[in-house]
């Protein structure tokens, strides 16, 4: 791999596309050409690259892409803007959207593989609930599992949410509506995400629309909690399943892609 210090991350992850799994498994052999400087692998140049490589996706410089979103627990997880049906061949992935990031997760997760197999250490630490579907992707939590979970790496979001809940098991009117539809929605032009801290009654809406309405080209996505989604609102009834399937889809929809 020889590399530039100034583009690293498309650097490795445009080599690492063109690798077939033998060569991944054998490990990099990296040389850094900066300005005519050549630097020889003897260990720690490869050592460097997988530290920096993971640190530029969460904490990119600028003009690089941020493939990483930093949590405030301080762990990191793909953003979860990015389709779940997320197709590898990008070539008719439209330009300026999440959507065109698909080869670089699935590059990414070839990088980590790659550090792991060859027993190099990135310097970062994934958030657990993400670690938990990479290595079971069917799995279901409940509930008070996804709530620990979020309640640790999105306060905020988790806080909003324990309101809505609060507020519909302390209702005596169950039929009352909260002014939101089983549907959430995100924006896929920069994969960046804010939630609101809104009331309880607009904690699901302002968590949906808030990275649209921040970013002027954003062209927001809206992905249905259910079928039919849309078309259902969200009352003090069934508030506690929108809590639910909405905890879910926080979470981020690139592990098949990942784990590929």
């Amino acid at each position: 791999m020889e590399l530039r210090r100034a583009t690293l991350v498309k650097s490795v992850l445009d080599t690492v596309d063109a690798a077939n799994q033998a060569q991944l498994r054998r490990g990099p052999r990296v040389t850094f050409s900066d300005d005519g400087e050549i630097g020889d692998d003897q260990g720690g140049v490869t050592r460097e690259m997988f530290a920096e490589f993971a640190r530029r996706c969460a904490l990119p410089d600028p003009g690089e892409m941020q493939l990483l979103k930093v949590t405030p627990a301080n762990h990191v997880q793909p953003e979860p803007c990015v389709p779940a049906e997320l197709d590898c061949d990008d070539s008719a992935m439209p330009s300026g959207t999440g959507i065109q990031y698909g080869r670089h997760y699935r590059n990414l997760g070839r990088v980590c593989g790659m550090a792991l197999w060859t027993g190099e250490l990135l310097d970062v630490s994934f958030a657990p609930f993400f670690l938990k579907l990479v290595i079971d992707p069917e799995r279901r939590c409940s509930l008070e599992e996804n709530g620990s979970d979020l309640a640790e790496e999105d306060p905020e979001l988790w806080r909003s949410l324990s309101a809505m809940i609060s507020a519909a098991e302390a209702s005596t009117t169950p039929d009352e509506e909260f002014g939101v539809m089983f549907e959430r929605t995100i924006s896929s032009s920069n994969c960046s995400s804010s939630t609101s801290a809104a009331p309880a009654t607009n904690a699901a809406r302002g968590d949906a629309s808030s990275a649209a309405a921040t970013d002027k080209s954003a062209q927001p996505r809206v992905v249905e909690l259910m079928e039919g989604g849309s078309n259902i609102p969200v009352t003090h009834e069934n508030a506690r399943d929108f809590v639910e399937k909405l905890s879910e889809t926080s979470r981020p929809c690139t592990v098949d892609v990942y784990r590929r």
